[in-house]
């Protein structure tokens, strides 16, 4: 019965991870491409790649995370925050990931600016 708990804990977990993970990158692709003032169909495709991206990563590195079976929750992070780095830049960097979407969201460094390309 134990093993049948975690089971599905572990299902529960990774679906709200998911769900988590699709939310937040929407909304991150939502913001971006209202400051951009994207088309909307550009923005559309992105928004939903960047969720369904993000969902999967999130809920990867949830399960990861979940096989640990510890109670300290700094491993757990520590194991979701590799996984997450890990695959987010093996879907960026990946020349045979052409056809992968590519998160468009790049970090602004202070000072700069992305949209005039001024300072």
């Amino acid at each position: 019965m134990s093993d049948d708990f975690y089971h599905h804990s572990t299902t529960t977990a990774v679906l709200r991870g998911a769900t988590t993970g699709a939310v937040m990158g929407a909304a991150v692709a939502t913001a971006t491409h209202l400051k951009q003032r994207s088309t909307p169909e550009a923005a559309m495709n992105d928004i939903v790649r960047t969720s369904l991206v993000t969902g999967v990563v999130t809920a990867t590195a949830t399960l990861v995370s979940q096989q640990l079976r510890c109670q300290h929750p700094v491993p757990k992070i520590a194991a979701m925050f590799v996984t997450g780095t890990a695959l987010f830049y093996l879907l960026n960097s990946s020349k045979s990931a052409k056809s992968l979407p590519k998160l468009t969201h790049q970090p602004v460094v202070s000072g700069e600016s992305h949209e005039s390309g001024h300072a």
